[in-house]
């Protein structure tokens, strides 16, 4: 929605960097919704994100895109609800409303393997559910596992440099890594233990 003074309020397609931001603010609550449903343990969602999977087992073995599409929308609203917090199930719902949301979904899921991978990461996001780790269903989310080019940028928070290596290595890419900091040396330890291409050093002189 546009609003123009004086004029009128006007529905408008929103542009490439508008949804890239949408995208980008859509994992926040996902990631958060995901970690909260973890702590839970075994609830009704989780059985239900259970039988989602199955029907979209079925719907990705008769290359049923919208049918999957559908149950995207449906598997990620599970999560939200699962996490029992009424604020953040508002928040999303209110984001949700400015995405065309299965329109994307079933462009997407059109593009070659697509369909099946984002099966396979639905399953990842569970798995990690129904084990009580929140922090590992969080990064299995999309945007942490694929190269998503702008305007959308992940962050991710880590205690400890091994904490840092698990979540840089934890996926398929690796083309380049880099590191930002005071430590030259503790630079030189991480660049010996990332799976990455090439590694560049932002130093900075104390």
């Amino acid at each position: 929605m546009e609003v123009v003074p004086r004029v009128g309020t006007f529905v408008r397609e929103p542009s490439l960097r508008e949804l890239g931001e949408l995208f980008q603010l859509r994992s926040v609550p996902e990631g958060l919704g995901a970690q909260l449903l973890a702590q839970r343990g075994r609830v009704a969602e989780t059985e239900l994100l259970e039988a989602n999977l199955a029907q979209s087992e079925r719907a990705v073995s008769s290359g049923d895109v919208e049918q999957y599409a559908r149950l995207v929308h449906d598997f990620h609203g599970l999560i939200i609800r699962g996490a029992d917090n009424k604020e953040l199930t508002q928040h999303y719902q209110i984001l949700m409303n400015q995405l065309a949301y299965h329109r994307i979904v079933v462009s997407t899921v059109r593009h070659p393997g697509r369909l099946g991978n984002s099966l396979v990461e639905h399953h990842t996001v569970l798995d990690h559910i129904l084990a009580k780790d929140g922090f590992g269903a969080e990064i299995a989310m999309r945007t942490c596992q694929e190269e998503i080019f702008g305007p959308v940028v992940t962050v991710m928070p880590f205690d400890t440099g091994d904490e840092l290596v698990k979540l840089a290595n934890d996926t398929v890419y690796g083309l380049a890594a880099g590191v930002w900091t005071r430590d030259l040396a503790r630079a030189h330890r991480l660049a010996s233990t990332l799976d990455a291409g090439t590694f560049l050093t932002g130093f900075t002189r104390p």
